[in-house]
Order: structure tokens, then C-alpha cells, then sequence
């Protein structure tokens, strides 16, 4: 079944049919004759018209359904990530390799590197012995348990702890989400990816502790897209009310009421 501009579902075939007909309809119609005299009222040049503009209004329709129909089939059916746009999956690497890849890798590293006392390395385009020990370094130093390899878990790790909107989290909340993420390694990269846009969502860094640890606890209790989604949206308005002015003069006593209440109607935007 296809819905198009929010209209009626239609299936594949009728779709077709449609456009056939219209197709035909438009292609055995007699040509004007140029020298014929001009239809006798002005009734039949409205009916003329009428009928034309439906042929037409129905071919385009058709057409529209069957070009937007097939788009989606070369697409493919995956749904959007609930943020940040488009999660790009970065190779794997390993000593040996060179590239662009190589160097924005390397660059990855000295980042992480740089902000947490360690010398940088040389930004070559070689994954070299001096690159392989920096990577070993950082997955020692994160818990991540790839072996030999710069792969995916390494990658989102890297990207995590990178990350502005993380850095500015509390130390527990860091902990907890990195325990989690390692918790999903390679056996579920998507709960891992959904639980870094999570974490690295700015709207999540403006909530408390407290909140910030009952959101991790939800998501680990269901790492769902859907429960990604809700936490998110939380977060959101959570955030929002929290920089209302009119919500910060209300007493310390109301404030926690709503704060309360919004969390019970976690799955109820």
C-alpha cells in the first residue's frame, strides 16, 4: 500500500491501473482539428475543459504516486535516526591501512588524547606502530574490548567522549553511559548508537543527575528506538520548562510536583 501528500493508501497495482488508463484515455483522444468551427455554446467549451483538466489531474496524480513510490523502494524502508541526522558507519582499521580514513581516525585520537594529558601523535595517513599503541591506549583506557583492530565500538567510543554536549555531563552520569555502551558492544551497535545520541543530545545535558540517571535506567530497561525517542523528547521539554522564567518563580515545593508529574508521563508527550 502507498500514501501519498497524506492522502487514501493505494496499492501498487491500482496505482498502475490508474495511470494506464489515463494514459490511454489521453492518447486516444481525437485531435483538435484546426480549421473545425468553434463548439456552438459556451457549456461545451466547459465541458471540454472539465473533462481534459481530470485526464490530466489523473495522469500527473499517477505519476506522482508511481515516481515517489518507486523513490522509496530504491531508498529502502529504514526509519530516521531519532537524532543528529544520519549515523555514517566508519570502517574498520588496522595496521597497514592509509588514507583519508587513517588520518581522520588519528585526529580522532589526538583529540581524546590532547584532553586527557597524552602526548599527540603525527597525523600521517599510515596506521603505523605509534597509531595501533594510541588506539590500545584509548580502548584500555574506555573498557573497549576490540582487539588488534580500530573498529566500530572504538569509533563510537571516540565520538562519545569527543563530544561537547558529554564532556559537560556530571562524572556519575559519564560513568554510567559508558558502562552501558560497553555493556552493548559489538552484539547490538544499534541500542549503542542510539544510547550515544542520547547522551550526547543537548537537551540531556541540561537535566539534573537525578534525571539524567533515571533516563539511563529507562533506556537500559528497554534500549528501543521507541524509548530512545520518549527520553529524548523528555529531555527536550524537560529543558524547556527548566529555562521558563514564569516556571522558576513558582515555589521549590510546585516545581518538584511538575518535575514528578512530567516524569510518571515519560511515554505520554
Amino acid at each position: 500500500m502507498v500514501k501519498v501528500n497524506g492522502g487514501t493508501a493505494m496499492p501498487l497495482q491500482q496505482i498502475e491501473t490508474n495511470t494506464t488508463e489515463a494514459i490511454k484515455e489521453n492518447e486516444t483522444k481525437p485531435p483538435e482539428q484546426p480549421n473545425s468551427p468553434p463548439p456552438n455554446t459556451g457549456k461545451e467549451i466547459a465541458v471540454k475543459y472539465n473533462s481534459a483538466e481530470k485526464v490530466s489531474e489523473k495522469f500527473m496524480a499517477g505519476q506522482q504516486m508511481k515516481a515517489q513510490m518507486l523513490t522509496s523502494f530504491t531508498a529502502g524502508t529504514t526509519s530516521p535516526p531519532t537524532s543528529g541526522g544520519t549515523t555514517t558507519v566508519k570502517p574498520t582499521l588496522t595496521r597497514g591501512n592509509k588514507g583519508p580514513d587513517v588520518e581522520e581516525a588519528q585526529k580522532e585520537i589526538n583529540e581524546w588524547r590532547k584532553a586527557n594529558g597524552r602526548d599527540e601523535i603525527k597525523v600521517t595517513g599510515n596506521y603505523d606502530p605509534d597509531t595501533e599503541k594510541a588506539v590500545k591506549d584509548f580502548q584500555q583506557a574506555t573498557g573497549v574490548k576490540e582487539a588488534n583492530v580500530m573498529g566500530r565500538e572504538t569509533r563510537d567510543r571516540l565520538t562519545l567522549e569527543n563530544d561537547p554536549n558529554f564532556k559537560n555531563l556530571p562524572d556519575p552520569t559519564k560513568t554510567h553511559v559508558r558502562e552501558q555502551m560497553n555493556n552493548y558492544f559489538a552484539k547490538d551497535p544499534e541500542s549503542r548508537e542510539r544510547l550515544r545520541q542520547i547522551a550526547t543530545d543537548p537537551n540531556f545535558a541540561k537535566l539534573s543527575p537525578d534525571f539524567q540517571s533515571d533516563a539511563l535506567r529507562k533506556y537500559a530497561n528497554n534500549p528501543t528506538e521507541k524509548s530512545a525517542k520518549s527520553i529524548q523528547e523528555y529531555s527536550k521539554d524537560l529543558a524547556s520548562l527548566e529555562s521558563n522564567e514564569k516556571f522558576k518563580a513558582l515555589g521549590d515545593v510546585t516545581k518538584k510536583s511538575v518535575r514528578e508529574s512530567m516524569k510518571k508521563n515519560w511515554d505520554y508527550p
